[in-house]
């Protein structure tokens, strides 16, 4: 399959991401606890799955390098931060300004890395392309903070800047990976990746309980008030998790095969501009989030800047 095409099927997942993320927040996120279950349990989640899809692909069980084991705890140590970091971002201010620092982020420090290390000459129609997803991301913040039309509480910029670099930084992993020698499989690398985080999300959330074990809240998770139908929406929150963690893994498995032929120049920002395009068109279905007249032209550049790095 053209690896153009992998892509946009995993722009498809990427969106898909947030708009569950966004649920989860919304919804089943009512303390540190549900904040720490996210990323532990999606771990949980995807490591088993992707020894299903290395099996079916691989025809054999996970395989191991040095490398490959030192990148993943590396990035899932990033991943599980940036996932945490993620939800305080959403509880401290709107969506458009999170998903803006961290798309920015996994598009321009990846591409910086490209040239400067990898030598990628850079082509006068990727760098217009470059342009119009970065002009369709500032236009989608302009209709978000129109819509949105609430305060941005203390850290939240910080906390945009954080992610910013967290994701950034994780992509550029990403691609050494990809091109590395010694780079076990990508479904293998994913796997591994998922067992470091779980257990460094885990490790943090019984650290968490052991300071806090007398609180007053709920000893379920996540902590779904009310008691009612506590057990009823914990396990809708697990069901959420899940389903983000299935879509996680795909959407990063088909960003992986790609990055051993495509420039990461060329796969970053085509990541950022069709997952923004597809995440704003998803949000106005699942969420009935009104699109504004900057975000209307924010999906037309963001559409245009996409096409452009395929060439």
């Amino acid at each position: 399959m053209h690896p153009y095409i992998l892509l946009l099927i995993a722009d498809t997942c990427v969106a898909a991401q947030f708009n569950l993320s966004k649920l989860y927040q919304r919804k089943y996120a009512h303390g540190m606890r549900d904040d720490l279950t996210f990323p532990m349990v999606s771990g949980l989640v995807t490591a088993p799955f992707f020894v299903l899809v290395g099996l079916l692909l691989n025809r054999a069980l996970p395989s191991v390098s040095a490398f490959s084991i030192g990148m993943a705890a590396a990035f899932a140590a990033l991943n599980a931060i940036s996932l945490f970091t993620g939800i305080l971002t959403l509880k401290r201010g709107g969506v458009t300004g999170y998903t803006v620092f961290m798309m920015l982020g996994g598009m321009i420090l990846p591409y910086i890395y490209g040239l400067v290390f990898l030598e990628e000459q850079p082509s006068i129609v990727r760098i217009i392309g470059l342009a119009a997803v970065t002009a369709a991301l500032l236009f989608f913040a302009m209709d978000g903070g129109k819509g949105e039309q609430k305060k941005t509480l203390k850290g939240y910029y910080p906390l945009c800047m954080a992610v910013f670099m967290l994701n950034g930084t994780s992509c550029v992993l990403s691609k050494i990976h990809a091109i590395h020698p010694q780079a076990i499989p990508a479904s293998d690398y994913i796997l591994w990746m998922n067992l470091f985080q779980a257990g460094i999300a885990g490790t943090a959330l019984l650290v968490y309980l052991r300071r806090h074990g007398k609180a007053k809240t709920p000893a379920a998770l996540p902590q779904c008030p009310p008691a009612a139908d506590g057990a009823k929406r914990t396990w809708k929150g697990y069901l959420v998790i899940a389903i983000y963690a299935v879509d996680s893994g795909i959407g990063y498995l088909l960003q992986l095969i790609p990055a051993q032929t495509v420039p990461a120049s060329a796969l970053y920002p085509f990541v950022t501009g069709g997952s923004i395009l597809i995440s704003t068109l998803m949000a106005a279905v699942w969420f009935k989030e009104k699109i504004g007249k900057w975000g209307i032209a924010g999906i037309a550049v963001a559409f245009i800047g996409t096409v452009l790095f395929m060439f």
